[in-house]
């Protein structure tokens, strides 16, 4: 339709005013984009062979000299560690996924601002697989006493996936939860600098000795609450330690950290 005066235009004058002398079919769209309507017809069996919506985008498509668009690239219905690292081996640590964006690696930085993570999603989403991913990055080239691992997995869906060597204790109940956050509280608590540390101590991290502290956390919403055995860590800052967990619904204010993950997992 056109109108008479571009000014009575409600998307606007400007994008009215090319509108002037257009063919039949020419329309202005609400963000100011020209598109052409146009209806197909049937009564060509030469050119359309088949009277289908099908039968006439076949048809457009054929009688197109131009480039065609990008096929639209799916994330795969299944990822599996061992085909993401060979796909990928080049990559470093740590990846975890295949991003919808562009079908590349997810990679987190473990030494990085990335140290702490929370993986949230419903339920059969990956966030186990996700920690499971994390894990075997993290132990790419580590040594026993290099990484060490404190579990807290209240379903025990990560019992025995960390060697023995790399294990530092599991907890799968509250009680042995707490036993276990006392243990790192007071590991943390010794490697904090002291007064007197320099600012190349500080640089180098030289100023304690001991291996990676990696704390993971399975249905962290499992032991959220008044009573979180976690509780004690949060305080603590330590440039030895990483916390990861993974929960169905994480409060907001549980921890300080926080990174979503928008991607395909890897299936361990």
């Amino acid at each position: 339709m056109h109108l008479n005066d571009p000014i009575d235009s409600i998307i606007g004058r400007r994008a009215m005013i090319g509108m002037k002398g257009a063919p039949v079919g020419r329309a202005l769209s609400m963000d100011e984009l020209y598109s052409q309507i146009c209806l197909p017809t049937f009564d060509q069996p030469d050119v359309i062979r088949d009277n289908t919506i099908e039968g006439v985008v076949a048809a457009i498509a054929d009688a197109w000299q131009g480039g065609g668009a990008p096929a639209v690239r799916m994330l795969p219905e299944l990822v599996t560690y061992e085909q993401m690292r060979t796909d990928y081996d080049s990559a470093p640590a740590a990846i975890v996924g295949i991003a919808e964006a562009d079908l590349g690696p997810v990679q987190f930085d473990l030494d990085g601002g990335q140290r702490h993570i929370i993986v949230v999603g419903d339920s059969q989403t990956g966030k186990t697989s996700t920690l499971r991913a994390l894990i075997s990055e993290a132990l790419i080239g580590k040594k026993a006493n290099e990484v060490m691992f404190g579990m807290f997995d209240m379903r025990r869906n990560l019992l025995g996936f960390v060697p023995p060597d790399f294990l530092g204790d599991y907890a799968g109940t509250a009680s042995a939860a707490k036993t276990l956050v006392e243990g790192i509280r007071l590991e943390l608590e010794r490697r904090l600098p002291p007064s007197d540390v320099t600012v190349e101590q500080l640089r180098n991290r030289s100023w304690w000795s001991g291996p990676e502290i990696y704390i993971v956390v399975d249905d962290f919403d499992m032991i959220e609450g008044t009573n979180n055995p976690l509780k004690p860590l949060v305080p603590i800052p330590g440039p030895s330690s990483r916390y990861w967990a993974a929960c169905d619904h994480c409060p907001p204010r549980s921890w300080n950290w926080s990174v979503q993950l928008r991607a395909r997992t890897a299936r361990a």
